[in-house]
């Protein structure tokens, strides 16, 4: 009795001094000037959301969480849900490691969380059939998980330039060219959707956009609307221009050049691509907490504007 008592002090005393470390190392890391408190406030955000996302996934059963009720058995939904949780927790930590410690997770994080994100990006197929939203819904759906995907091809470039990273890891990339040109097609039929209806119902320009406000239905061009899909093209168009130098330039010569730009991107590269992964998967889940009325809808939509507008700010420049 006495042995247990000492060894649940000892877990405690452990638990604390962790607690304190990690209180100490995010004050000490916290980044100088207007960027650190950029940082902080989409960082806090995101710990938030995700927090709020994996305490609504089916993974964490009652009374400890508060899952939605699943509408699917299937094994692609079972691996849509476990991989799913899987990526947002893995991320997360690899966020809480870079804000607090200023440290990158290892090969094995890498591996397994590149895995998860690409595996629950590949299986929300099944489910588009069962998800009741508007057609401009399931196609933003689409879009993310194409995004989702993509990134990890971006988080591959970035770990194929450690000094012990294989050599065949860039022509492993190179299949993630498949995602990023489908990102970038489907924001740009967002775009295409937008504009206005021509005059000239058999003209050019009506043929080029009628597939696309067919497939997207109609959409409003609010402020909301405008900002998503404005975002969404520019970091499609940006994203292939990041692919198409990687792919001219290789590992080495790609990030030398990148570190002449900013030399902290060498370090923080190991996590930004899944930061974007982390982004994009919470925006999916709260979009569909939305359309399954489990999130008041607005609520819902200025948060993808929000995290949205600030992944790309906090991923590219900070």
């Amino acid at each position: 009795r006495e042995g247990a008592m000492d060894d649940a002090a000892t877990a405690t005393a452990t638990a604390r001094d962790a607690l304190a470390g990690a209180a100490r190392g995010l004050i000490a890391n916290h980044a100088p000037g207007v960027g650190g408190i950029i940082e902080d406030g989409f960082l806090g955000l995101l710990t938030v959301g995700t927090v709020y996302a994996l305490w609504r996934s089916s993974v964490i059963p009652r009374p400890i969480g508060n899952p939605i009720a699943r509408k699917s058995r299937t094994n692609a939904s079972w691996i849509h849900v476990v991989t799913g949780a899987g990526g947002l927790a893995m991320a997360l930590y690899a966020v809480g490691l870079e804000r607090i410690y200023r440290e990158s997770p290892g090969w094995t994080w890498m591996w397994v969380s590149s895995a998860m994100f690409m595996a629950n990006a590949l299986s929300y197929g099944p489910l588009m059939n069962i998800f009741k939203a508007s057609k401009e819904g399931k196609y933003a759906m689409q879009l993310g998980y194409s995004f989702v995907a993509s990134f990890q091809g971006v988080v591959w470039i970035a770990w194929s330039a450690q000094p012990d990273a294989p050599e065949w890891m860039f022509w492993a990339v190179m299949p993630y060219w498949y995602f990023s040109l489908a990102k970038l097609w489907e924001s740009t039929e967002f775009v295409l959707a937008l504009t206005p209806k021509p005059a000239d119902a058999d003209g050019l320009w009506a043929k080029v956009t009628s597939g696309s406000r067919k497939r997207l239905g109609r959409m409003s061009p609010d402020a909301a609307t405008l900002t998503y899909v404005g975002l969404n093209a520019a970091a499609a168009v940006f994203d292939n221009c990041y692919m198409a130098l990687y792919t001219l330039l290789g590992p080495e010569q790609f990030w030398h050049t990148s570190q002449a730009f900013n030399d902290s991107d060498f370090h923080l590269r190991l996590v930004k691509g899944t930061t974007g992964s982390l982004t994009v998967a919470l925006l999916i889940f709260i979009s569909t907490l939305g359309w399954r009325k489990q999130m008041p809808m607005k609520y819902a939509i200025w948060l993808n504007v929000v995290l949205g507008s600030g992944g790309p700010l906090v991923v590219l420049f900070l």
